[in-house]
């Protein structure tokens, strides 16, 4: 009988955890909706060079923009995630 009882309040504790989890990618995800869209009719023409042709001054701004923007978030998530594990470990 306690060895049923342990493995449900383990069950439970893995369920809590995977929640989290969950929960934490859901966050990551909204996150990413404020990142570089291609919402062009057809954005290879309007984002990349076509046939030889330039690429579009203001398309090249904006992707660097997003690109800093990208940079900048994963380096902040890195620190946060740095000064966890380095907590936990303390």
């Amino acid at each position: 009988m306690i060895h049923a009882l342990t493995l449900v309040l383990i069950l439970i504790q893995n369920i809590a955890k995977a929640q989290k989890e969950l929960d934490r990618l859901d966050a990551e995800d909204a996150d990413e909706s404020q990142g570089a869209k291609d919402t062009a009719r057809k954005p290879a023409q309007k984002n990349q060079a076509v046939n030889g042709d330039a690429v579009s001054a203001t398309a090249e701004l904006e992707q660097e923009k997003d690109a800093e923007d990208d940079v900048a978030d994963d380096l902040k998530k890195a620190s946060i995630e740095d000064k966890e594990d380095a907590a936990a470990e303390a």
